[in-house]
Parts: C-alpha cells; sequence; structure tokens
C-alpha cells in the first residue's frame, strides 16, 4: 500500500510542477518599453528642408511599428516647457536647429545629468553644431563630437558610403545621397570612444567657397584637398563610465527632408536610435517600411513661404546674379557671396537664403529660384540685383 503511494507521488509532483510554470509563463509581464524622446525644433528654412516635426514624428512612427519594445514620443517647437516628458527616457534625440539658438543650450546641466544617469543622445543635422568654448567642450562629452565654427564645414555634395561592421550597419546596404553632409567635425582628442559609421572624401567642389564659419578654412583645405583624409558624417559614440557610460550619435546628414525616403539613409539612424537605448539592433536593422509620398506630407510645418510660393513661381527659371552682399543676419555675423557649382554661371548668396523670413529687416527682395524640382524661397538683402532671361 505504502508503495502504491509513493508511485503516485512523482506523477503528481511533475503534474504540479508543470502547471505552476506555466502560471508563472501566463503571469510574466512583456519587457518594459524602452522610452525615447524626440525633440523637434521650431520651422526653419524654406519647405521640404529642416522639416524636424515631420522627421521626427515619422521616425518615432516607425519606431514604434517596428515590433520592438520601444514606446517613442515627440515634443515640438524645441525644449519642452515641462521636463517630465524625460521622466523614464532610455534615450534622446534632438533634431533642430543649432548653434547659439540650439534647444540645449539653455539645458546643458539637464542634459549632462540625463547622461550621468546612461540616457542616449542622439543629435541630427543642426542639432549637431553648437557654439565652441563649453557649450561644444559639454557636446564632446555628450556626443563625442560636433560641429565647430570655423573648423567644420556644410556644403551641399553626393556622397557615397561603404559601410563597416558595426551594430548600427546591421541590415543597410552602401548608398549615395544628396545632402548637407556637414564634415571635418570637431571630435574627442584620439576619437576616444567614438567609432565612424558614415565616412567619404568629400570632393574638391565642396570647398570652392571662401573661408568663412562654415564655409572653409585653411585646417579643413589642408586635410581634404593636401592629405585627402576621408571624413566622417556620422558616428557613434560610447561615454566613459565616469560620464554615465551611456551611448550616442550625430548624424550630420537631414537637410532635405525626402532623404527619410531613402531606405538605408532612414534605416542606418533608426538602428543608431535603437543602439541607444541599449537594444540590440536586429540582425537584418530595425524593420521599417518606405513611407508612403502620403506620410512623406504628413506633419510638414506650414512655413512663411509656402503661402508665397505661387507669386514666386512667376519668376519661372530666370538665372540670377547677387553681388555686394554685405547684409548682417541673426544667426551668421557675416553674410559672404558665394559660387554655387551646381547652377552654372549664377550666384547668390546662400547664408541669407537659409534665414527665409528671419534675416534683418534690410532683406527686401523675395526671390525664387527653380532647380532639380525643387522650388527654393529666397529674401535676400543683396543689391545690386540683375536678372538675365
Amino acid at each position: 500500500m505504502i508503495k502504491t503511494h509513493r508511485s503516485l507521488l512523482l506523477p503528481l509532483a511533475c503534474i504540479l510542477g508543470t502547471i505552476t510554470t506555466l502560471t508563472a509563463v501566463v503571469r510574466a509581464e512583456p519587457p518594459a518599453k524602452k522610452k525615447i524622446v524626440f525633440v523637434a525644433g521650431s520651422p526653419s528654412h524654406p519647405p521640404g528642408e529642416h522639416e524636424h516635426r515631420a522627421g521626427c514624428m515619422l521616425l518615432a512612427d516607425q519606431l514604434n511599428k517596428s515590433g520592438l519594445p520601444i514606446e517613442a514620443v515627440v515634443t515640438i517647437n524645441g525644449w519642452p516647457k515641462d521636463a517630465s516628458i524625460f521622466d523614464d527616457a532610455t534615450a534622446v534625440v534632438i533634431y533642430s536647429d543649432g548653434g547659439g539658438g540650439h534647444p540645449a543650450m539653455k539645458h546643458l546641466d539637464e542634459l549632462k545629468k540625463m547622461a550621468n544617469a546612461g540616457v542616449g543622445i542622439g543629435c541630427i543635422h543642426y542639432a549637431v553644431e553648437i557654439p565652441k568654448g563649453e557649450p561644444g567642450n559639454a557636446f564632446l562629452d555628450l556626443i563625442g563630437g560636433y560641429f565647430e565654427s570655423d573648423w567644420s564645414v556644410n556644403p551641399h555634395w553626393d556622397a557615397s558610403f561603404k559601410l563597416p561592421k558595426h551594430a548600427v550597419t546591421q541590415g543597410i546596404h552602401d548608398f549615395k545621397a544628396n545632402d548637407e553632409w556637414y564634415y571635418h567635425m570637431r571630435f574627442r582628442e584620439k576619437m576616444e570612444g567614438v567609432t565612424p559609421i558614415l565616412t567619404d572624401l568629400p570632393p574638391p567642389e565642396s570647398l570652392t567657397r571662401p573661408d568663412g564659419p562654415h564655409e572653409g578654412n585653411p585646417e579643413v583645405r589642408a586635410a581634404v584637398l593636401d592629405r585627402k583624409e576621408p571624413q566622417h558624417m556620422m558616428w557613434v559614440y560610447q561615454r566613459p563610465a565616469a560620464l554615465g557610460a551611456g551611448r550616442a550619435f550625430g548624424f550630420s546628414g537631414g537637410h532635405f527632408h525626402k532623404n527619410w525616403q531613402q531606405d538605408d539613409n532612414r534605416r542606418i539612424v533608426l538602428n543608431a536610435i535603437v543602439w541607444l537605448t541599449g537594444l540590440d539592433v536586429p540582425k537584418d536593422g530595425v524593420p521599417s517600411k518606405t513611407p508612403t509620398d502620403e506620410e512623406m506630407k504628413a506633419n510638414l510645418d506650414k512655413k512663411a513661404s509656402d503661402l508665397r510660393v505661387s507669386r514666386l513661381l512667376a519668376l519661372g527659371n530666370r538665372a540670377i546674379s547677387v553681388r555686394n552682399c554685405g547684409i548682417t543676419c541673426q544667426r551668421h555675423h557675416e553674410c559672404q557671396l558665394q559660387h554655387e557649382p551646381h547652377l552654372g554661371d549664377r550666384k547668390l548668396c546662400r547664408k541669407c537664403s537659409r534665414l527665409s523670413l528671419r534675416s534683418s529687416p534690410r532683406a527686401s527682395r523675395r526671390i525664387a529660384l527653380r532647380h532639380d524640382s525643387i522650388v527654393r524661397s529666397f529674401i535676400l538683402g543683396c543689391e545690386p540685383v540683375r536678372r538675365r532671361s
């Protein structure tokens, strides 16, 4: 009889163990989602350029639909007034204008505090630029490098990238893209903790502009034209333990909104954002469908120049020659005439044009130039203006 009881105990224990295991599986909570906060800058530049809100919302939507344990949220028009949005964030991505008007300029201490807590930080396009000195030194610690005026340059050119082996490049193919690829960035001493991701040797045509804070300088000319040193347009950075041991990246592309529709260009940024959180980047990269034209148009800012496009188009494809630019702009100490090779023998002051409606009151002429089916609106304070049919 005792023998029979003992023979029943073992199967009974196995059944109870199985039930307990199944119950534990049923009750197990899904992995906590990694919160990513996008800080989208205020409207800037002509339509289709520096589309911070639309770009951030597009990237956030793709991350939220990727199937990864991610919760991406977007705050618009610069640094949020309610800092509680950063509560429990594992990564912060800033896509905005930079320089002295960088959203983080007045919040560097907050950003440092987040970095010291291990929060990942990513900066896209103009957001990699911040004034040299204390802010620039802070960015060296936060993201490993930055655009330094009178050292770095910001030409538009066609870059061709052959990718290194890294988690951020998984599932991405070598690709080419035309963008305002900043280069000759200021990096940490001996590239400590910095890994280049997108690298190419810029063409000589990218350095045809006169020297200026963003246009050229003897150091970059020597590096590119003389020593033929490849330049880095995207990098990732592993902060040392003393700085929080978190991750960061800088991506100097992102001027043209249309480039987010290019799969490899978009997906390498998505990979980098996922990498920031500490999650493993999928072997084939972050799942991401090519955005439709409708998705690309969603959330675009209504810019002042939109209201004038029809009137500006009346100028058609006339060549415009501009001389004697002496305007002082709110973002640039000095406006310099520059030659744009892709416009043939036409010349225009691009620095003024970038400021659009935010240039000084002296800027009074509205000129539109159609090039490669892109309408670009310019408000120039330069004179005289000579039009040729």
